[in-house]
């Protein structure tokens, strides 16, 4: 087995506040936990305001920045503009001098993978979704003529481009459903269960509101509030938080108005948590089945019921955690149900049963196992 590790991100994985980053984040901080020595290397944009490296370095033996090539030439690359973008002849460079075992956290970051496999290097990827299918569901769901031609356009590239995780030496799947999806095309195929901060559920203090949260910048997250806005719109005794770790303007002028939504800036996970605390209800909404959601793992550690739709929880294994709803006329429902009523004690002890395959401790032997 290894000691060492080097890590290659999309991001900059602090702070932990959206999606994939999470999933980085609390597996660096696992690998450190073990004694395991991670070199990690992230691809930055100009624009960017993810420029802390500060919490890692207590995690990390070496972190190395790159700069994401955003030219229009990598937009008309046929190679696909996620993975162009995030390719640097640095980055090759200080892989094979360092030499230590390459673990590159999504197929976006992939770009350097044949040619690590050939300097001999052992090479993992983990797969954070079936990528083709989550780009063209988000330019089925945009609104805009040229953003649904754009994402149709990057899914068929990654579609094509899938063919290069042939060089790895091991594929880990985020889900059940992906790892069988992979599983026919690749011969090691392994499910890693996501990696996050929770192994208890977190207390309600009060019920003041429900909350939504996600990322803002994705069109299923911008349907989801929109759908939300107007189902509170009507509801004037019953409050709303959308909360996002990124504003958008659109959602942010729907609500200015509305004396009973707010949205809420998160800026930490402390901020999140925050919210927790006063929630009566999780109302949680996707358009796409895709992969393992970390926001619904996060509402789900907690005493709180969750609603969703059916996509929010298909192939995660988490049904039996969670209230699903159907339609408007199931969700008003169910609101005014379990509207402040946490949790019964049965519930919270097969709630913890389930959310146990989601324990960090558990996911880095895994890991390590294959290291």
């Amino acid at each position: 087995m290894s000691k060492s590790i080097q890590i290659v991100c999309f991001d900059n994985p602090y702070p932990p506040n959206y999606g994939g980053t999470i999933d980085v984040f609390y597996k660096i901080k696992a690998l450190y936990a073990k004694g395991i020595d991670v070199y990690l290397h992230f691809y930055v944009t100009k624009q960017s305001d993810r420029t802390d490296t500060k919490p890692l370095e207590k995690y990390c033996k070496q972190i190395y920045t790159y700069k994401r090539n955003t030219t229009l030439l990598s937009h008309l690359s046929l190679k696909p503009f996620s993975v162009k973008s995030r390719s640097s002849k640095g980055l090759v460079q200080c892989l094979v001098k360092i030499g230590f075992p390459v673990l590159y956290e999504g197929l976006n970051t992939t770009a350097t993978l044949k040619v690590i496999a050939a300097k001999g290097l052992k090479t993992y990827v983990r797969l954070h979704n079936i990528e083709h299918n989550y780009f063209k569901n988000i330019g089925d769901l945009e609104y805009s003529f040229f953003k649904k031609v754009y994402y149709n356009f990057e899914a068929w590239r990654l579609k094509k481009y899938q063919s290069q995780l042939k060089f790895a030496d091991i594929l880990f799947s985020i889900s059940l459903n992906d790892q069988k999806y992979f599983s026919n095309l690749f011969r090691d195929v392994r499910y890693l269960p996501v990696f996050q901060s929770k192994t208890e559920l977190q207390e309600s203090k009060s019920q003041e509101y429900c909350l939504f949260h996600g990322d803002l910048r994705l069109s299923d997250n911008i349907r989801a509030a929109d759908f939300l806005i107007d189902f509170f719109s009507s509801k004037p005794n019953r409050k709303l938080i959308i909360a996002s770790s990124f504003d958008n303007a659109m959602i942010s002028q729907r609500i200015a108005n509305a004396n009973n939504i707010t949205f809420k800036i998160i800026e930490s996970l402390q901020d999140l948590e925050h919210l927790f605390t006063k929630t009566a209800i999780h109302i949680l909404i996707s358009y796409q089945a895709s992969g393992i959601k970390l926001k619904l793992l996060n509402a789900l550690h907690t005493n709180t019921v969750v609603l969703v739709n059916k996509y929010m929880i298909e192939g995660t294994g988490l049904e039996s955690c969670c209230e699903l709803f159907n339609n408007e006329s199931e969700l008003n429902d169910k609101v005014e149900k379990f509207y402040g009523m946490p949790i019964s004690p049965s519930q919270r002890i097969e709630r913890m049963k389930v959310l146990s395959e989601f324990n960090p401790n558990n996911s880095i032997d895994l890991l390590i196992e294959c290291l």
